[in-house]
């Protein structure tokens, strides 16, 4: 019995001490997002990258709805390749969409998010006509 009193009492201090290192290394992780997430550089690129995606899809957008009125008068060959570069275009505004939209329910992003961005957006393809949905 007093071996098995010894056993326990060894495995808990090994178990003591190993919490003592996860909590140490848990506060030292929380400490590296919190310094990076107020870097200077770091806040200048998250501002600067939701203009950039925004206004990108945007001009997605007028591109995708030219390339459509283009495809009316094209034929044969011409048309296939329009149609390629058409659905790209359209899988590029929904990719760039998801990022804009993921970044935006990050926290630690979001904090520096001009305001007069919308929170999330996406595009719907109505008609053949591509629109810019907004949600505030």
């Amino acid at each position: 019995m007093k071996k098995f009193f010894t056993i326990c009492m060894v495995a808990l201090v090994v178990l003591s001490m190993s919490s003592c290192f996860v909590a140490r290394d848990a506060a030292s992780a929380v400490r590296g997002i919190s310094s990076q997430t107020l870097n200077a550089d770091h806040i200048i690129f998250n501002y600067e990258s939701y203009f950039n995606k925004y206004n990108d899809v945007k001009s997605k957008v007028r591109m995708y709805n030219q390339e459509a009125e283009d495809m009316k008068v094209l034929t044969g060959s011409a048309l296939d390749d329009a149609r390629m570069r058409h659905t790209g275009t359209f899988n590029y505004m929904q990719d760039v969409c998801s990022e804009y939209n993921s970044n935006s329910q990050k926290l630690n992003r979001n904090l520096f998010k001009d305001r007069s961005l919308p929170y999330m957006i996406n595009v719907d393809v109505e008609d053949g006509k591509a629109r810019l949905k907004e949600e505030m």
